[in-house]
């Protein structure tokens, strides 16, 4: 199919791919419907309990692979380690910090479709991802899901400059069974 696209003017990128990619990303945390529970007594809801500002910090490196098996599917893997930092500012009714460091592997897998019309194209990217934190007893599951619309433009003939508008949405496991001291 490959040969039969490029016959017909397609340009295709190479059948093999290896990234190396790293991020790091700063975000504010917001706590908000606390309850607590000792024992087997049953959850009461707390609204004493006030907080500052709360942060995670992540760093993270890591390695993907990629096959296009179509012209229009990639498949990829991906793996890496990440390092974390969560911090937590109670305000009241006793004022603390807690600032928890933990590292994590992760490995992940995908599917990108790409179709293109002429100079424009659209590409629709799902990943799945597991990350065990070594705090916590279970690994953390992501999924991104991300459109992208664009256009090309031909800057020599070996070389393209391209435009796009995109959305991403990005789900992560929202419960986590684990204890840090």
């Amino acid at each position: 199919l490959g040969r039969k696209a490029i016959q017909r003017g397609f340009d295709l990128p190479k059948p093999l791919g290896l990234n190396l990619i790293g991020v790091y990303a700063d975000q504010e945390i917001h706590i908000g419907n606390l309850a607590l529970s000792t024992n087997d007594n049953p959850i009461t809801p707390t609204d004493f309990i006030g907080f500052g500002t709360n942060t995670s910090t992540v760093t993270t490196f890591n390695l993907r692979a990629d096959l296009w098996v179509l012209p229009f599917l990639n498949v990829y893997g991906i793996g890496g380690q990440a390092w974390a930092n969560t911090t937590v500012d109670v305000a009241e009714p006793i004022a603390f910090t807690s600032s928890v460091d933990q590292t994590g592997t992760y490995f992940g897998t995908g599917l990108t479709f790409a179709f293109g019309i002429k100079r424009s194209f659209l590409s629709v990217d799902q990943n799945w991802t597991w990350t065990k934190l070594e705090k916590l007893d279970e690994a953390v599951q992501g999924r991104v899901l991300s459109f992208r619309l664009g256009r090309s433009f031909k800057v020599d003939p070996q070389k393209r400059l391209a435009f796009w508008l995109g959305t991403m949405r990005v789900k992560v496991a929202s419960q986590t069974n684990g204890s840090i001291a």
